[in-house]
């Protein structure tokens, strides 16, 4: 290993010479694990160490005191799943290859499977390995696949380098009946350890061969020397050489001969995905709550985080399975959950998210991004919600078999939610529900609220304060003479110690105003946004800009409000907040502009700033009109 970055120069602390595609992992302490695959590729490299300049060469190698019982060359590693552990993965495990020295001597496979245990709360080193998880077949470069309930697919592999059972150092002799079952895989099912044959593949596949794991929780297989251009070393004609992949259903996608209705996500950290081909609710950072919406739901469901794959000769060097830890499940509407604590235990970046039911059935995965704090606020409006409540409108599980019919499930759907409120009739008038004054007083266990809205308004608001799994909700009444709404209340000592809250002010409308909704985070700091009025210029353009805080970090909304025939149009855009300040010039689309120029009604735009958790500032909105009527 030779560092060839800045962070990691030539002659530097983090030199080593060791075997080529050396299996490494990060583990949970931060530091990096060598696993294979010679006997010499036993250490732990130190992270900090290795970027220090004046650390001596290769000082931040620790070289473990014991080995691998044999080499392992051509033989996978993975890290492997810990599913009742949330702390991340201590272990190794290195899987057959050949023992010899050079994997183009003579040599055939190896069945042995060994562990490494890094953790240094126990004896850290490679154990002695145990006969009963020995694969049912010796294999030589074969991939191993991590499936999202923490079990294992082996896949592919050659019966080793000897010439009258494999073609020089990448193919199988398709005349040797002997080596069929080579090509069907092995299974490991989620805390076990024994090994059992599974499905075989059309192909042999082995040298430069890939297996990945789908976001549907199928396994795809390709690749082979054996299918690729001239080799002195096939001896078949260039007509039977052809590229090809495969497809392959774990058990866990079946019930008995048909495939197992599976649990959906509905969405992520939002009650509803935000419109756009961007979803900035599945961004997440680290030790952060958050929801994973399902009208599937049940008791006895586990989330888990997959890595995507990076596969190359019988190694993906990302691939690892985290769990997550469930806080609650709400039967009929979607699990809480908490992400890792920190980036040893998952490296920032984007993962697959699944929900696995008691069964072991999983869902379609959910790309999800990971990042830490400063990260995750750059690239979302606010933090995740978390699931209260059932899903609005649950629909029966369903799968679709191999031959691509479908099984549908009957679901019985949770108790009904009580009646909606009236839908009011058609109006003109918008509410103009703004923020002036909203905080938590610790000291008196206080929440203190002020809103204005039109005097047109009438009725009551809800008003619901949530922290974490703490709520409060009250009803108060419109005053109608003033135009406002006003709370000093006390609320319970659970939610008056957290630092933020999210409080949400709804408001359902009457005969002359249309409902609306405001969602602002709490804190102790408020935001001093201050705006100029916008302005729509003729060519389509809107202008803003104003101050805030210069602890405020994220982004200000302006959201366009507009009717158009029946139904109301909103347009929403985002100003970054940087060093106190913000702007926002924005070209509206053809059609944007086309639909303003057609409205019924006026146009109004609401300026809205969040709230940014890490430093306590609360959220502030501001309402301008911004065109009279038409």
């Amino acid at each position: 290993f030779r560092g060839e970055s800045p962070d990691l120069p030539p002659g530097s602390p983090a030199d080593r010479v060791q075997s080529l595609y050396p299996r490494m992992f990060t583990i949970p302490d931060g530091n990096v694990l060598l696993a294979g695959p010679s006997w010499a590729d036993s250490a732990k490299l130190n992270t900090a160490t290795a970027t220090d300049p004046s650390a001596p060469l290769g000082s931040a190698w620790t070289n473990y005191s014991t080995q691998p019982s044999i080499r392992h060359l051509g033989g996978p590693a993975v890290l492997e799943p810990d599913m009742s552990s949330f702390g991340g993965s201590w272990r190794a495990l290195l899987l057959g290859g050949i023992p010899a020295s050079d994997g183009l001597q003579l040599s055939l496979a190896t069945r042995v499977v060994e562990r490494m245990n890094a953790d240094p709360a126990g004896t850290p080193g490679w154990e002695a390995p145990d006969p009963a998880e020995q694969l049912t077949k010796a294999r030589y470069y074969h991939n191993d696949v991590l499936l999202p309930d923490g079990g294992m697919v082996v896949v592919g592999g050659g019966s080793g380098s000897d010439p009258t059972t494999y073609i020089g150092n990448y193919y199988i002799d398709p005349s040797d009946s002997t080596r069929d079952e080579l090509r069907q895989v092995e299974l490991r099912r989620p805390g076990e350890k024994t090994w059992r044959l599974g499905a075989a593949q059309e192909e042999w596949r082995t040298y430069h061969g890939t297996a990945a794991l789908l976001p549907d929780g199928r396994i795809l297989s390709a690749g082979d020397d054996y299918h690729e251009g001239p080799d002195p070393f096939n001896p078949l004609p260039d007509s039977t050489r052809r590229d090809s992949a495969e497809i392959y259903w774990p058990p866990y996608l079946f019930n008995g001969n048909t495939c197992a209705p599976r649990p959906v996500i509905r969405a992520v950290g939002a009650t509803a995905p935000p419109a756009g081909a961007n979803d900035p609710w599945a961004v997440t950072t680290y030790a952060e709550p958050f929801g994973i919406f399902s009208d599937h739901a049940r008791s006895g469901m586990q989330a888990v985080l997959v890595a995507p794959a990076a596969d190359t000769h019988a190694f993906d060097f990302t691939q690892r399975v985290i769990p997550l830890k469930v806080t609650s499940v709400v039967t009929g509407g979607g699990l809480n959950v908490l992400t890792p604590a920190n980036a040893a235990i998952a490296q920032p970046g984007w993962y697959e998210l699944y929900v696995i039911d008691a069964d072991g059935t999983p869902s379609v995965g959910r790309w999800v991004r990971l990042l830490a704090p400063a990260g995750a606020d750059a690239n979302r409006d606010g933090p995740p919600i978390t699931v209260t409540g059932t899903w609005p409108n649950p629909s029966p599980r369903s799968c679709v078999n191999p031959d691509g019919s479908t099984v549908t499930e009957g679901v019985t759907p949770p108790p009904p939610p009580p009646p909606p409120a009236p839908v009011p009739p058609a109006v003109t008038f918008t509410s103009k529900l703004t923020v002036k004054h909203i905080s938590i007083r610790r000291s008196s266990r206080e929440l203190d609220l002020l809103a204005s809205i039109t005097t047109r308004a009438s009725g009551r608001v809800k008003v619901e304060l949530v922290a974490g799994s703490h709520r409060a909700t009250f009803h108060p009444t419109i005053s109608s003479a003033k135009g406002r709404i006003q709370i000093k209340r006390k609320i319970p000592a659970s939610l008056a110690a957290r630092r933020t809250a999210l409080v949400t002010i709804t408001y359902l409308g009457d005969a002359d105003t249309r409902p609306l909704s405001v969602r602002l985070l709490v804190g102790p700091h408020a935001a001093k946004l201050t705006m100029t009025a916008p302005k729509l210029t003729s060519g389509g353009r809107i202008k803003t800009n104003g101050t805030i805080s210069r602890h405020a970090r994220g982004s200000v909304r302006v959201q366009l409000e507009f009717e158009l025939g029946e139904t109301t149009k909103t347009v929403q855009l985002t100003a970054r907040v940087s060093k106190g300040a913000w702007k926002l010039s924005k070209q509206l689309s053809k059609a944007v502009r086309a639909q303003i120029a057609a409205r019924t009604g006026t146009l109004h735009s609401y300026t809205v700033f969040t709230g940014y958790k890490p430093a306590g500032i609360r959220g502030e909105m501001r309402s301008y009109e911004v065109l009279g009527d038409p």
